[in-house]
């Protein structure tokens, strides 16, 4: 008897683990049929790219790792671009030209990204970045009017100050056309709009400064009033927008550059932002003619001045969209004038 009993439970416990066994795997089964990221995360182990995976919008289904890196390796020729050093810029004095970094086609990092695409899957390239031997950082109080001449965007330098500002309506436009840019923001002005700034943080738009005042002259007033002014610009934004917000540019107001307002901001770890394309919008110009001028004059690295009135907000839409058929993106500032060569590989240029 005893030992038919150690027979029975002997059973019993082969059942229980079967069971749950059992149990695990329809919990495997479910998991994955009802989890997408599951099913993403499964292609992770695959050795060949899976159905309908696209490179750069070419076909590279059922390619295994070393078919990728060749298809990739013949790709990578035609992006690599070398390294472009920061220089004097010899249109204003004083100012500086960003650099460039050097870039390449990370073929490893590529293939690998390939390989974990879920089936119609879009995989894109992977760079490596090699900042250039001379970098903004050596040209440490220097104003930027432009972003490099190799760099196929231009940036919106959106001064915000006084009454009558419609931005509402330009951040509105800017979202129709899906496009960022950065509002230069006079500190004076935000604290009677604290909610018209908070929108345009919500928004996901670039915050740069203009100081506090609406009436201090950069080009008149003493190296620590200009200090003092810049220093409540940064604490009021700051305050308004609960630390959120870290400013990174100074424009001056009326662009009345001078050493003592590069230093100042630069004392305050801002680079000083001018601007090479006007849309002279305080002159009530017409959209149409503003947006045709706009269009003929930007060029690679061009950083566009406007404001959000009325005239502007009509024009931007056409604005961007002839700019972008120029070849131009618009961008902010800070990617304007960053190093970096590529962003998202699948708008890169092969020229």
């Amino acid at each position: 008897m005893e030992r038919e009993g150690k027979a029975h439970f002997g059973v019993y416990r082969v059942n229980r683990v079967a069971l749950l066994i059992l149990g695990l795997l329809l919990v495997a089964v479910a998991t994955y049929k009802f989890n997408p990221l599951q099913k993403v995360m499964a292609t992770v182990w695959h050795s060949r790219a899976q159905a309908g995976v696209t490179l750069q919008g070419q076909d590279v289904s059922g390619k295994d790792a070393a078919a990728l890196r060749q298809i990739v390796q013949g790709m990578a020729e035609k992006y690599i671009q070398p390294a472009v050093d920061a220089t004097a810029d010899a249109a204003h004095k004083g100012a500086v030209v960003p650099d460039l970094s050097a870039a390449a086609v990370d073929v490893e990092k590529t293939v690998a990204g390939i390989l974990q695409q879920p089936a119609n899957g879009r995989a894109s390239l992977a760079f490596v970045e090699q900042p250039a031997s001379k970098t903004m950082a050596d040209f440490k109080e220097a104003p930027v009017y432009a972003g490099n001449p190799a760099k196929p965007a231009v940036a919106f330098a959106i001064h915000v100050a006084g009454n009558q500002m419609k931005v509402p309506e330009m951040l509105q436009a800017l979202k129709d056309s899906g496009v960022q840019a950065t509002f230069f923001v006079s500190a004076s002005w935000a604290e009677k709009n604290p909610d018209q700034l908070q929108a345009i943080v919500a928004a996901g738009h670039e915050v740069a400064t203009r100081g506090y005042s609406d009436t201090i002259l950069p080009g008149q007033a003493s190296a620590a009033d200009l200090s003092q002014d810049i220093a409540k610009g940064l604490d009021t934004i700051s305050k308004l927008t609960g630390g959120a917000v870290a400013v990174q540019y100074y424009s001056p107001r009326e662009g009345q550059i001078a050493s003592a307002a590069t230093r100042a901001a630069f004392d305050k770890g801002l680079r000083t932002v001018m601007w090479s394309v006007d849309t002279a919008d305080w002159t009530d110009a017409k959209p149409e003619a503003m947006t045709n001028r706009i269009v003929r004059d930007a060029k690679k690295g061009s950083i566009v001045l406007m404001h959000p009135r009325t005239n502007t907000v009509a024009a931007v839409k056409d604005m961007i969209a002839g700019l972008e058929e120029k070849g131009l993106d618009v961008v902010p500032v800070s990617e304007l004038i960053s190093p970096r060569r590529y962003v998202g590989a699948a708008t890169v240029s092969q020229h």
